[in-house]
């Protein structure tokens, strides 16, 4: 997963998905996971980075639909046979008193087609993750 390079923005960032069988070989692109808000797709490139790629000449504009930068994607084992893949992300300039140290994450659960190829991502205000015991307790 890549995106377009932002330092700190509060617009967040694209979501680019690459697959390939190799970690040093060749890189396929798959798809955006992380439009802008109005539904459309970034540009390729901006030119520079205090550019909103979502809203180009104006920078408090449409932000993206998850307004973050990928920091990582967790892997949760909920059950003995499902993994469930968490986008999280930093939202800069999120704090009201502006510590960058105050800023929220965005914990956004990946669903998948039925080919297991990523969907766009969807902003929720709140989700539940049941999650069932897969590790014993029992002393070793």
């Amino acid at each position: 997963m890549l995106g377009a390079d932002c330092c700190f923005c509060q617009w967040g960032a694209d979501a680019r998905t690459f697959v390939s069988t190799d970690p040093l070989g060749n890189w396929t692109y798959i798809d955006q996971l992380n439009y802008c808000a109005d539904g459309k797709a970034p540009p390729d490139h901006v030119s520079g980075m205090t550019v909103n790629p979502c809203s180009i000449n104006d920078p408090y504009g449409t932000n993206f639909t998850v307004p973050a930068q990928q920091f990582n994607v967790a892997t949760l084992p909920i059950s003995s046979e499902e993994i469930l893949y968490m986008y999280y992300g930093e939202r800069f300039r999120s704090s009201k008193d502006g510590i960058k140290g105050h800023d929220f994450q965005a914990w956004i659960p990946i669903e998948f087609t039925e080919n297991d190829s990523p969907k766009p991502m969807k902003f929720y205000d709140n989700f539940t993750i049941n999650i069932q015991e897969v590790y014993s307790t029992e002393s070793f």
